[in-house]
């Protein structure tokens, strides 16, 4: 069992950690469940500042994006090029990934652009840049039935 929540959005993150955050919403899970589950296969997963944080990883992947033409796509490699990953671009409310890409690129749909650039980007490329997310998703690939 596992989850995947964006740290930006979470309500009632209070002064808590991305680790603090991942604790609480492992232990609730086990607690609303009960004993009966094997606790080593609940991963819960607070992504460090924001979904588009990862489509940062491929920069060109914007191209398909309406608006993404070459000063575009020059702009968010400049943003991309200012952090040591794409995990670390921050969540400020006037700087969080989103709000970098929305600047740039007025046209971007996070609900549907979002998508289609992680799909572009692909996995590899994503997990290679973002090695917390990596992480994540090795834990899960150990969990082999």
């Amino acid at each position: 069992m596992t989850s995947l929540v964006d740290y930006y959005g979470f309500e009632d993150k209070q002064n808590d950690s991305v680790g603090d955050l991942e604790e609480r919403i492992s232990t609730a899970v086990i607690s609303e469940i009960g004993r009966s589950l094997d606790e080593s296969r609940v991963l819960a997963y607070v992504q460090r500042h924001e979904f588009e944080g990862l489509l940062f990883s491929q920069v060109s992947a914007f191209a398909n994006v309406p608006g993404a033409d070459e000063p575009a796509l020059r702009q968010l490699a400049e943003i991309r090029g200012q952090f040591p990953s794409p995990e670390d671009i921050n969540d400020d409310p006037n700087t969080a990934p989103s709000k970098r890409i929305s600047n740039v690129l007025s046209r971007y749909n996070k609900r549907v652009n979002g998508p289609q650039i992680a799909q572009t980007i692909g996995l590899p490329t994503i997990r290679a840049q973002c090695p917390r997310f990596n992480q994540w998703l090795t834990r899960l690939e150990s969990l082999k039935a």
